[in-house]
């Protein structure tokens, strides 16, 4: 019972210490107004904290104050380099869970798909000869102006009348003119 409750004081201090350190910025300041998630989250976190720790063999609190010390003498150049990182890493880890993980917000895309070009309806209905083959994309002479075009039903031979389908920008669709009309 004794180190449940341990367990607890040290989560309650650092819920405390990381609402102290976070409430005025402004990315997180959204998050503290409804705070389940954090301490959820960080309440997981210190559950499986502390099933680790009763695994060890000192009691709970020597095994916290051994984390306490290890935090706080890596800052202070007490140890090695790599307790340092080690440190580092835990504290972040702390950090992102607490704070970033999982956040809606930052999964969905906010920006809207561009829009895309209106077609221009001048080039329909008009007629022109390919210049090249259409296998599919080739150049095509319409009112005596060469332009690119993409073919839309395949392959079409050089010399052949066209009829333009469709137009994105400079984009012109194509297919044989099938009617005497067109000639």
């Amino acid at each position: 019972m004794n180190d449940t409750l341990i367990g607890l004081f040290v989560y309650a201090l650092t819920i405390l210490l990381l609402w102290l350190a976070t409430r005025k910025d402004p990315r997180l300041g959204k998050q503290w107004r409804r705070p389940w998630g954090i301490l959820l989250r960080m309440f997981l976190f210190f559950a499986l904290l502390q099933l680790i720790l009763i695994a060890l063999p000192f009691p709970v609190g020597k095994s916290y104050l051994i984390l306490l010390l290890i935090i706080v003498f890596s800052f202070g150049g007490a140890f090695l380099s790599y307790d340092f990182i080690l440190v580092g890493a835990i504290l972040w880890t702390i950090y992102q869970w607490a704070f970033w993980f999982p956040v809606r917000d930052e999964v969905i895309l906010t920006y809207p798909a561009p829009a895309k070009k209106a077609p221009t309806t001048k080039t329909f209905s008009r007629y022109g000869t390919v210049i090249t083959d259409l296998k599919p994309i080739g150049k095509v002479l319409i009112d005596g102006v060469e332009q690119t075009a993409i073919s839309t039903l395949g392959y079409i031979k050089a010399g052949e009348r066209i009829t333009v389908e469709d137009s994105n920008g400079p984009e012109l669709r194509v297919s044989k003119a099938d009617s005497p009309e067109s000639l």
